[in-house]
């Protein structure tokens, strides 16, 4: 006749360094409500395959040469993170937090951003093919040389927004 109260349980990756690993979704996310913080840690060509990182936070984290298509990363908090060259092809990430991130030559092709905010974010040569920006927020946000493609560009926040030689948007 006990309740079992639910502990939030949190699980910190600080100060790692995962080069050419491959991460499968086992090994990161159990059936638990955790909450992961990856703290300061550095991955460079890191395959995570089919993981969720839903709700989860990256401070001062670094991403180079990962993939990290078909992923869930909705409602996740990657303000100020490094990523560059990475590949979210496909992967769920409405809602997210990308203020102040740099993340120059990834590619987000048919992913799911709406809502997204990427406020003062770097988003040099980022390849946006095909994906859903509804509601995005892209104040002040760099897209030089971005490729938006048949995104889905409905409510979008362009204030102060750098669009050279940006492809798929009309001038503004």
């Amino acid at each position: 006749f006990f309740k079992k109260k639910k502990k939030k349980i949190f699980f910190i990756m600080a100060g790692i360094n995962l080069i050419e690993e491959t991460l499968p979704f086992s090994s990161l996310l159990e059936k638990t409500t955790a909450q992961r913080i990856y703290q300061t840690a550095n991955y460079r060509f890191v395959k995570f395959e089919d993981v969720a990182f839903r709700g989860q936070k990256f401070p001062r984290c670094e991403m180079e040469f990962c993939d990290l298509s078909n992923a869930d990363l909705s409602g996740s908090d990657l303000s100020g993170i490094k990523i560059s060259a990475t590949d979210f092809n496909n992967s769920l990430m409405s809602g997210v937090d990308m203020s102040r991130a740099d993340m120059h030559l990834s590619v987000f092709s048919g992913s799911d951003l709406s809502g997204a905010n990427f406020s003062k974010a770097y988003l040099r040569s980022v390849r946006f093919i095909g994906c859903n920006l509804s509601g995005a927020n892209f104040t002040y946000a760099d897209l030089t040389n971005a490729d938006l493609t048949g995104a889905d560009l409905t409510d979008v926040d362009w204030s102060y927004t750098r669009l050279h030689n940006t492809k798929g948007i009309s001038p503004v």
